[in-house]
């Protein structure tokens, strides 16, 4: 604007804003070059030539911006409109937060290698909009004068403690803002160095001890700024519990365009008025939403390289006859990779409690694995079929995405390795397997957007075979089965409680069997894909009908998809290798173990039974402490706190055993008590007289627990018998003979401090009776009462001191140990009812003795002190210490003993039986099968002598002396 004389003329004008905008200021001075931009607290208002400082910018077409602090509600890079974001449109006054990712391959494990091509368009958005009260920011971005000084933790579970100051401490500060509503429960959008999630729960804030600042703060903090810590963490279960809703949407995906066609795109009316948009649930409008997008072929890929050692055995230990048999060595190398496509969408309520209102999601790939399988082997082979393990160890995800306590993706590759067989072999071979999906897999939920589909290729590799292989035995000598695996895992609100988490696994499985068959004539390699299976899991789901919308529909089956592929054979004919040395045998296997190759005599009766602890393992049941308690607090099974139910007369109580050394395969006892050993099976190769334990390991590939010679599960037991609760002996019900203690009482007097049951306030003693007992079993004050001990045989102790039997019969015939079509099924069987009476050689050895004798004596010197105590205030003449004596005597002993020698008479029985029964149905040409059964026969013989002396006696099993 110019005068009537041509000079320019001053104005100016109001800009009005549909936000109440706050410290707004112009950016730009000289040039403004590089100066004229707002600051990332900032939102750019508007620009504007000259401002409010009278000059233009000095470079021709540049313009200086006003810039002002982003209002509470308002997040200035919302990049989607929050209508098209939320079925139900928040509150205006709410405050939106949000966090956008594009994201590339993740790290994987040292020991694997990746070539991952993941698509630079993979994406994961979450919004969280609720009221000031409930959500706020401590961001820079969004505006926030909170500067963090230090940040929490790097671990996603506990607390986390930061520390921080107020920038601004003005009329104009923010820094109030974060109390609106009050700390606790609050959920904030934290800055990126003060954690390492976006969203965070607060629990409290108070001045910190800690009042030091950096120098780079001490120049620009306010004079004497307070310095407060922060308490927050990732569990969203703790979040406010208020009236008001707090909303999330969580998107996931692997290709751009599903965040223009989903996300951002402006949402669906079915007609005109007050139609719902397409988040209700209108499955056709997802199923077509989603048919378009998968249309396309994927373009993300995980891919991973690997050399693996899938069993090794140099057969040293069995000493064989003659040397080098007995050994056998199976490797794999090659390439395993899958192009996948994916798209998820969940929106729903952190507050007032975690529900999803819509989820939509599905996974689809294309898995291929390439691989050459290496087999060395002489010796009899005898794998139970069922034996599963991973080819790729540790985490393996890519392109994975995840916020602790809302949600995580997690996309994984993997190899499902089983090994099957049972003969006499002589062979090496390599072999080429190739083992592809001809169409892409797929998964979705809900159920209903469309069938599952996806076929194999079936093909194989020319000249796949070479080699020399020669084996006895009809059937399938040997099989590898090797499953494709492509999954997501699916976390939502997962803080680990089943209380609030749902847990889903969309999987494709593609399974590739090879075979060594032999129809008594001749050897056949076979090698074929097999039918794919496409599944979707609900594995945990939000409890309180929280369920994920039409997700728990499902069926939870395994669905075959596409044909059957054919089988191919890639070569037959028998040929007998050179003689060559045994192996060597580098690295840990992925099936592990030493039991699977016998000698080649085996077959003409030369037994050699594994040691107990390799069959054991294979019993889940049998974990590291199943003592019939629980974690109280920390790891139950790295020493934490264990609780324990008691039953009484008028209703159950807890009691609590205090923490104890365990973890790192022993050596966390062992520092703390040198005289711990490290308790094992030893004799190799032994049947009969292979229950020996000794205290002189470690063991390569031995599992340490720290074991409690006098069981924890002990005492909650005691309590009940002394309160006049039967107690199982065999068949019958054993009651104390003295007079029982009232459970009130009990209760009552246990858990009270010394000093306060001295009448004569002679003790200053803070502890309690129970607190005095549970230390002579053994604890973190007391670690000269515990022993490292060998997995299985502590399992084993603890089975049989809670009344049970060693090994379910479940377990037993599912490991076939009573199937006499191979004889390795009945030297598993000596295994596991040698690691039985193992339990007894070791509570019999002397220095198990001696500790358990201290113990328990030690465990006497409180109850007597307890006792005195009890009958000087009640007045009475209970005799606990008899009880204890008693319950050793009569309860405790019999009942470890009675299950245990009645369990394993009960299997040496039927095992004898099957074996002469299939020795008697041998003909006269099968001279090899019948000696190989009597060898069976004469070692179980030996064995049940043990158990049956002269009139039904134990013999040589001694009962297990426990001293008072």
């Amino acid at each position: 604007m110019v005068s009537p004389d041509g000079t320019p003329k001053k104005c100016t004008s109001k800009f009005c804003c549909g936000y109440d905008f706050q410290g707004c200021h112009w950016a730009g001075t000289g040039s403004c070059n590089n100066n004229n931009i707002c600051s990332s607290s900032d939102v750019q208002v508007g620009l504007d030539a000259e401002g409010d400082t009278g000059a233009q910018c000095y470079s021709i077409g540049r313009s200086k911006a006003l810039c002002c602090s982003v209002p509470a509600n308002l997040t200035s890079l919302l990049p989607v409109s929050l209508e098209d974001l939320f079925p139900t449109l928040p509150p205006q006054e709410d405050v939106p937060r949000f966090d956008l990712q594009f994201l590339s391959a993740e790290e994987l494990g040292q020991h694997e290698t990746s070539t991952n091509e993941s698509s630079p368009q993979t994406l994961g958005f979450v919004v969280i909009d609720g009221p000031a009260e409930s959500v706020g920011s401590l961001s820079k971005r969004d505006g926030s004068h909170i500067q963090f000084v230090t940040r929490g933790s790097r671990q996603e579970k506990g607390t986390h403690k930061a520390r921080y100051i107020c920038m601004d401490t003005s009329d104009g500060s923010n820094c109030d803002q974060m109390h609106v509503g009050g700390v606790e429960g609050k959920i904030f959008k934290m800055p990126e160095e003060a954690g390492f999630a976006t969203y965070a729960v607060a629990h409290s804030t108070q001045p910190a001890d800690d009042q030091r600042l950096p120098e780079h703060l001490k120049k620009r903090a306010p004079p004497n700024a307070v310095v407060h810590e922060l308490e927050y963490s990732y569990n969203f279960t703790l979040s406010k519990r208020t009236d008001s809703d707090v909303y999330v949407r969580i998107d996931y995906a692997a290709s751009n365009d599903y965040y223009e066609k989903i996300v951002a795109a402006p949402h669906q009316k079915r007609g005109e008025g007050l139609s719902r948009r397409f988040w209700s649930k209108s499955f056709d409008t997802w199923k077509s939403l989603f048919e378009g997008l998968r249309e396309q072929p994927p373009q993300a890929t995980m891919s991973y390289s690997f050399q693996k050692l899938l069993y090794g055995d140099d057969g040293t230990e069995k000493q064989c006859p003659g040397g080098n048999d007995g050994f056998l060595k199976i490797s794999l190398q090659g390439l395993v990779q899958s192009q996948v496509r994916f798209g998820f969408t969940l929106v729903g309520r952190i507050a007032p409690e975690l529900v999803l209102e819509e989820a939509y999601g599905f996974f689809d790939t294309k898995p291929t694995l390439s691989a050459s399988l290496n087999f060395d082997g002489k010796g009899h082979l005898a794998i139970p079929d069922g034996t599963t393990a991973r080819l790729l160890q540790g985490e393996l995800s890519s392109m994975g995405f995840s916020h602790p306590g809302i949600v995580s993706f997690s996309p994984r590759l993997n190899v499902l390795v089983q090994m099957a067989g049972a003969g006499t072999l002589d062979g090496t071979f390599n072999m080429a397997i190739f083992s592809a999906a001809d169409d892409v897999l797929t998964t979705h939920a809900p159920p209903n957007l469309g069938d599952f589909s996806g076929s194999a290729a079936g093909k194989a590799f020319k000249a796949a075979y070479d080699g020399a292989f020669d084996a006895n035995g009809t059937g399938q000598i040997f099989a590898l089965n090797l499953t494709t695996e492509a999954q997501m895992q699916l976390r939502i609100f997962d803080h680990g409680t089943s209380r609030s988490a749902a847990a889903v696994n969309f999987t494709s499985l593609l399974p590739h069997r090879f075979q060594i068959l032999n129809n008594g004539s001749q050897l056949a390699f076979v090698d074929a894909d097999q039918q794919p299976v496409s599944e979707v899991v609900v594995v945990v789901d939000v409890d309180r009908g929280n369920r994920i919308p039409g997700w728990s529909d499902a069926d939870n089956t395994p669905h075959a998809v596409g044909p059957a592929p054919h089988a191919l054979v890639v070569q037959t004919g028998r040929f007998e290798p050179i003689p060559r040395n045994a192996p060597r045998i580098d690295g840990a296997a992925v099936l592990g173990g030493s039991d699977l190759m016998g000698c080649s005599g085996a077959a003409r009766g030369v037994l050699a039974c594994p040691l107990p602890d390799k069959i054991l393992g294979r019993f889940p049941e049998l974990d590291d402490d199943p003592d019939g308690g629980r974690a109280a607090s920390g790891n139950a099974s790295e020493g934490g706190a264990r609780g324990f139910r008691v039953r009484g007369p008028v209703g159950d109580f807890d009691v609590e055993a205090p923490p104890y050394p365990d973890g790192q395969n022993g050596l966390k006892l062992r520092q703390a008590n040198p005289n711990a050993g490290r308790w094992t099976f030893v004799g190799q190769g032994a049947c009969s007289g292979g229950s020996k334990v000794g205290a002189d390991g470690p063991v390569s590939g031995v599992k340490y627990v720290t074991d409690h010679v006098l069981e924890l599960q002990t005492l909650p037991r005691f309590l009940e018998f002394i309160m006049g609760e039967p107690q199982a002996i065999g068949g019958t019900a054993y009651r104390t003979n003295f007079s029982v203690v009232q459970q009130e009482l009990l209760q009552r007097y246990i858990t009270m401090q010394w000093r306060n049951l001295d009448p004569e306030g002679s003790s200053s003693d803070s502890n309690s009776p129970i607190a005095d007992m549970w230390e002579a079993f053994g604890s973190v004050q007391t670690p000269h009462r515990l022993l490292n001990v060998e997995r299985g045989l502590n399992a084993v102790k603890a089975r049989l001191w809670g009344g049970m039997n060693p090994v379910s019969d479940v377990r037993w015939n599912a490991l076939q140990f009573d199937d006499t079509s191979d004889v390795q099924n009945a030297l598993n069987a000596i295994a596991a009812i040698n690691g039985v009476m193992g339990v007894f050689n070791f509570i019999n050895s002397q220095k198990v003795q001696t500790t358990l004798a201290e113990a328990a004596n030690d465990f006497n010197v409180v109850l007597n002190r307890f006792q005195e105590r009890f009958n000087s205030i009640n007045n009475a003449d209970i005799n606990i210490v008899g009880q204890w004596e008693e319950y050793i005597r009569s309860v405790l002993s019999q009942q470890i003993s009675t299950r245990a020698r009645a369990w394993m008479i009960r299997r040496l029985g039927i095992l004898v039986e099957n074996w002469k029964g299939t020795r008697d149905s041998y003909l006269d040409h099968q001279q090899v099968e019948r000696e190989q059964a009597d060898a069976v026969i004469n070692e179980l013989g030996i064995i049940l002598d043990s158990c049956l002396g002269p009139n039904g006696t134990t013999g040589s099993i001694t009962l297990p002396r426990l001293a008072i």
